[in-house]
């Protein structure tokens, strides 16, 4: 059996594309330099933000809690949170094709 130091780097993408769930996708960012070359872009490709809060909460302080019963105030938590991470990481959004939110 090959072992990963023998395995061609160009298969990696191959293997990669049949992962298909994002938190899969992040663990194979995590395994060493080399996976988070080629697993990274599949991880910002498809970027979709989750809008099934229905009572977000919210961390303000040491021990307080903001609830937001508004669905509009998580998503557009997560939309700045995405937004930040793109605008100040242009390799990563360089690696976006698809942005959406999804239900």
């Amino acid at each position: 059996m090959a072992q990963f130091p023998e395995l061609p780097l160009d298969l990696l993408p191959v293997i990669f594309d049949f992962v298909l769930k994002p938190q899969h996708i992040f663990t194979l960012c995590l395994v060493n330099k080399t996976f988070s070359r080629f697993a990274t872009p599949l991880l910002y490709r498809r970027v979709f933000i989750f809008a099934w809060y229905k009572e977000a909460k919210t961390k303000v302080g040491p021990g307080l809690k903001l609830h937001c019963t508004s669905r509009w105030i998580a998503l557009s938590t997560q939309v700045i949170l995405l937004f930040r991470t793109l605008s100040t990481c242009p390799h990563l959004a360089r690696y976006v094709e698809k942005l959406g939110e999804s239900r």
